[in-house]
C-alpha cells in the first residue's frame, strides 16, 4: 500500500474501523477520526493538507464531512476499499466470511498461525488478548517484531463483512466462507440474493476458496481451487465420532480426504466451533503448517471476548456476556449451554437494529423460547432510525402466542439489573430454604446483544452487593 501522509477516517468508532486506523497509524500515517459517538462530525476535521478520507459503510452520503471532502476534491474511499487497498500489501492474504462465526474463526486462526506473526484485523476489541489468546491486533507492536523475526512472509487475516457487500471489494489469496444466511435485510433482498454474494466473494480468491458443506460446487466454477470442509463424507476436510466434555468443549476425529489423520480438541464449547476449526485447519495447511503445529495452536484457543464469555459466578449462579444477535446465533448459544449442563437459563436480550428485528421477531421469538426465561430490551438503534410499530413487544407478543409466558419486556438497563439481582437473591434463598426448593447451581444468566449490553452486564457485576 502507498505510505500516505495523513488520513482521516469518518466512523472512527466502530471496531474495523479503529483496527485500521491503528494499522495506518503504524505504518507511519498520520491519522484523525470522528464518529457520532465521539464528538460528532464535522467539517473542520477536513481540510485540504489531508490524502485521502475513509468512511464506514454506514455513515450517509450527505455526511458533512464526506461532501466537504469532495469539494476539497479529497480522495476518498469506503472502509471495504481501504481494507482491500492495506491487504494489497502482504505476501499472504486470508479473508473470513460468512454469516456466523468471523471473529471467533479469525482469532483462532490468529493463534494458529501465530509462529507465521500474521497482522489481523479482527471485529473485537483488546479482550482477546485478555482471554489467553497471543493473536497480534497491536499493529505498532507487531511491526516491531515483525522486523526482527526471521520469517519472511508477511501474512494479513481479516474479518470480511457482508453488510453493504462490502467484502467485494477485497481480493485475497484464500477466501474463508463460513456459511451463508440472511442478516442485513437493509441490504440483501431475501436468503438468494445474500447467498448470492457469498458465492461472488468466495469465487474472488486468487488461489483457493475454502467452504463449507452446504456449497454448491457447480456455483464456484471461477475459484481456481477449492476446499470444501464439514461433517459429510463428501468433504475434502471433515470431522467425525465428535464427543463433547462437562464444559461442552468438543474433540474429534480429523478426516483428510477421507483418511483419518489425527484428534482434535477444542478449548471451546459448542458444536459451531467444530465447523470453524476445521477452516482454520485447511488454511493453516495451505500455508505448511503440521497438523501437530495446528492441533497444539487449536488447542491453546480459548475463545473471546463477547462470544458466551464467562464474566462471574455469584451464588453459583454463572453470569456470561454473549454477542449473539441473529436467530440462529441463539441457537448456537443456547445449544452449547445446554450441553455444559446449565439446567435453568435467563436471557437478557437486546434486540440490534430495528431491521434486523422487523425481519426476523417470529425467528427470534421461537429460538430465544429454547431458554427457560426471557427479559427483552428496547432495540438497539446502532446505525439506523427508527421505524414506527417495531419494538421488542413483537418479540414477546410471539413468544407468548405459542405458549412461552416466561417473557417480560423490560424499560431499560437498570430495571434489568434489577430484575436479575432480585431473581438471583431468590435462587440464593431458595438453595438456603427459604424460598423455592429447586436446585439454582446449574443456573445462568447470560447478557445477550451487539449493542452496549456487555457493559450492562459489567457494570452489573461490579455493582452487585450481598
Amino acid at each position: 500500500m502507498k505510505k500516505l501522509k495523513s488520513i482521516h477516517f469518518i466512523g472512527s468508532r466502530g471496531v474495523s474501523m479503529s483496527s485500521l486506523m491503528e494499522i495506518a497509524r503504524g505504518q507511519g500515517n498520520i491519522v484523525s477520526g470522528s464518529d457520532v459517538l465521539d464528538g460528532g462530525h464535522s467539517q473542520s476535521n477536513i481540510h485540504k493538507d489531508l490524502d485521502l478520507v475513509v468512511y464506514s459503510a454506514a455513515v450517509g452520503e450527505r455526511n458533512i464531512e464526506l461532501v466537504k471532502a469532495g469539494e476539497l476534491g479529497i480522495k476518498m474511499m469506503t472502509r471495504g476499499e481501504f481494507l482491500g487497498d492495506v491487504m494489497s500489501g502482504f505476501d499472504v492474504s486470508i479473508a473470513i466470511g460468512g454469516a456466523h462465526g468471523k471473529t471467533t474463526t479469525t482469532a483462532m486462526m490468529s493463534e494458529v498461525l501465530k509462529d507465521l506473526w500474521p497482522k489481523v484485523h479482527i471485529g473485537t476489541d483488546d479482550k482477546l488478548a485478555a482471554l489467553g489468546s497471543s493473536a497480534l491486533l497491536n499493529s505498532t507492536q507487531h511491526d516491531n517484531k515483525h522486523n526482527s523475526h526471521p520469517q519472511s512472509t508477511a501474512i494479513f487475516i481479516t474479518e470480511a463483512c457482508e453488510y453493504k457487500k462490502s467484502f467485494l471489494k477485497l481480493k485475497p489469496d484464500i477466501t474463508v466462507v463460513l456459511n451463508m444466511d440472511l442478516d442485513h435485510t437493509d441490504c440483501y433482498q431475501n436468503l438468494d440474493d445474500a447467498k448470492d454474494a457469498f458465492y461472488e466473494f468466495a469465487g474472488q480468491a486468487k488461489k483457493v476458496a475454502i467452504v463449507g458443506e452446504e456449497f454448491n460446487e457447480r456455483k464456484m466454477q471461477n475459484a481456481k481451487r477449492l476446499i470444501k470442509v464439514g461433517l459429510k463424507n463428501d468433504c475434502d476436510i471433515r470431522a467425525g465420532r465428535l464427543k463433547h466434555d462437562k464444559n461442552g468443549n468438543y474433540n474429534y476425529c480429523l478426516f483428510i480426504n477421507n483418511k483419518f489423520k489425527a484428534r482434535i480438541h477444542l478449548k471451546v464449547s459448542g458444536k459451531h466451533n467444530v465447523y470453524n476449526s476445521l477452516f482454520v485447519i485447511a488454511a493453516a495447511l495451505e500455508l505448511g503448517l503440521s497438523l501437530d503445529q495446528i492441533k497444539k495452536g487449536i488447542a491453546r484457543f480459548e475463545g473471546i471476548g463477547r462470544r458466551l464469555e464467562k464474566l462471574s459466578v455469584i451464588n453459583d449462579i454463572a453470569i456470561y456476556s454473549d454477542y449473539a444477535h441473529h436467530p440462529k446465533e441463539i441457537d448456537c448459544t443456547l445449544a452449547s449451554m445446554r450441553e455444559c449442563g446449565y439446567e435453568h437459563i435467563l436471557i437478557c436480550f437486546e434486540p440490534h437494529t430495528y431491521t434486523r428485528t422487523a425481519s426476523f421477531y417470529k425467528e427470534f421469538a421461537k429460538s430465544l423460547s429454547k431458554a427457560d426465561e426471557v427479559l427483552l430490551l428496547p432495540i438497539f438503534a446502532a446505525r439506523e432510525q427508527k421505524i414506527d410499530g417495531i419494538m421488542s413487544d413483537l418479540i414477546e407478543k410471539e413468544m407468548k402466542k405459542s405458549g412461552f409466558a416466561s417473557v417480560i419486556c423490560a424499560d431499560d438497563y437498570v430495571s434489568v439489573c434489577e430484575y436479575v439481582k432480585e431473581w438471583m437473591q431468590a435462587k440464593g434463598e431458595g438453595r438456603s430454604g427459604e424460598a423455592d426448593s429447586k436446585d439454582y447451581s446449574k443456573s445462568a444468566v447470560v447478557f445477550m446483544g451487539a449493542g452496549t449490553i456487555d457493559g450492562a452486564a459489567r457494570e452489573f457485576i461490579s455493582n452487585l452487593s450481598y
